[in-house]
Formats: structure tokens, sequence, C-alpha cells
């Protein structure tokens, strides 16, 4: 099941009715698309290149590699 923002009735009256936790299916949602090997980072700025990079790993280095493929 893949996870799609709404409003109160497709995240709680109607998962509550189908028994599904909206909690899991976005937990599952998040393991299955948001992975650093599916995703681009562009980083501008007037610093240095190697300043850049310092600053972008640091932001971002905790993004976790799932290995995913690119949903279809």
């Amino acid at each position: 099941m893949d996870f799609i923002p709404g409003n109160r009735d497709t995240l709680w009256n109607i998962p509550q009715e189908k028994s599904i936790n909206v909690r899991d299916a976005l937990l599952t949602y998040y393991e299955k698309c948001y992975s650093a090997n599916l995703m681009n980072l562009i980083v501008l700025g007037k610093e240095n290149l190697d300043e850049l990079q310092a600053l972008a790993e640091k932001l971002f280095h905790e993004v976790k590699n799932h290995g995913n493929d690119l949903p279809r």
C-alpha cells in the first residue's frame, strides 16, 4: 500500500474501517522510497567546493542508502 496524503477520512476513518495502520503504512513507504541512492542533491553557495562538500556531508550523511530500485 502506498501512502497518499489526505484528510481525516483518508488518514483516519477509512483506514480504521479497513484495519490499516497509517503509521505502519507511512514507515513502509519511507523504507521503500526514501533512500539516498534515489536522491539528487544540488548545493549552491559562495564557499569553495571543499567547504560546500563538507557542509553537504555534514548535513546529509545520515540519509540511509537502502539500495532501493526506482519506483515505477
